[in-house]
């Protein structure tokens, strides 16, 4: 009698724990002796289970390169768009928190520096925050390693195009294209 041979990729870890793909593999492998097929098993190293022998996490190249790709575009886009929400707000800052808390200057910084919804002193805090991410020295620095640390970005764009998987998205759009049609009694117009 010939044996149905069932081909499965065991993922383990990937949403799944190893201990519930583990017993399934021994459920499967137990219907299979009793009623006549076997499981030829392929172990696939993907999600918290990509770990090499020594310990090395693995993860998808084409995950990898794409976000290291888009950080060098990404991050100067968000500082540009913080810029232009918190427009000169951030450079129209009390120079200390002194002038919050004395006597003299509290009334003008409550008047001047609220806003609707928001005491002066909340305001101050966020646009502190916001300029510490757009204009301060650490701001520079912050957005000069955001943009370089994966290398160049030609680089690393070059890694994400070499490793993008193209034929899966050729896949899907032709399965996609190839699962719907004219019906059969269409009349020309």
């Amino acid at each position: 009698m010939t044996e149905t041979v069932y081909r499965i990729a065991a993922i383990a870890g990937d949403g799944v724990g190893p201990e519930v793909v583990a017993a399934a593999r021994r459920v499967l492998d137990a219907a299979g002796a009793a009623f006549g097929f076997a499981v030829e098993w392929t172990e696939v190293l993907a999600g918290g289970a990509a770990i090499d022998a020594h310990g090395v996490a693995k993860p998808n190249p084409r995950f990898l390169y794409g976000a290291m790709g888009l950080q060098a575009e990404l991050y100067p886009r968000a500082i540009l768009l913080l810029r232009e929400l918190a427009g000169g707000g951030v450079i129209q800052l009390p120079s200390s928190y002194r002038e919050l808390t004395n006597e003299e200057t509290r009334a003008d910084m409550d008047r001047y520096l609220r806003s609707s919804n928001t005491s002066s002193e909340d305001r101050v805090k966020l646009f502190k925050l916001a300029w510490d991410i757009v204009g301060s020295e650490f701001a520079g620095r912050n957005l000069q390693y955001e943009m370089l640390y994966a290398g160049a970005p030609f680089v690393a764009k070059g890694y994400a195009f070499r490793n993008y998987g193209y034929e899966e998205a050729l896949r899907s759009a032709e399965q996609f294209l190839n699962s719907y049609g004219l019906p059969s009694d269409a009349e020309p117009q």
